[in-house]
């Protein structure tokens, strides 16, 4: 899909039309991180970097608090 993304990636006007009257508009990815599709953390380093950062900082805060 990121692949793709890259080369097509028609979004269409929320307003009705761009500006030159296209309905959608051909706008593609350049960077992204990961990509845009709900996965499990299990199968992804970024997800799962993300949920040790959660989690250590909630176990810091419970300490600071305790």
């Amino acid at each position: 899909m990121l692949r793709k993304m890259t080369v097509v990636n028609y979004i269409p006007s929320q307003f009705g039309g761009w500006p030159g009257g296209a309905a959608s508009k051909n706008i593609t990815i350049t960077r992204i991180i990961e990509d845009p599709v709900f996965k499990d953390s299990a199968a992804s380093y970024f997800l799962q970097m993300c949920d040790f950062a959660a989690f250590t900082l909630l176990k810091r805060d419970r300490l600071r608090r305790s």
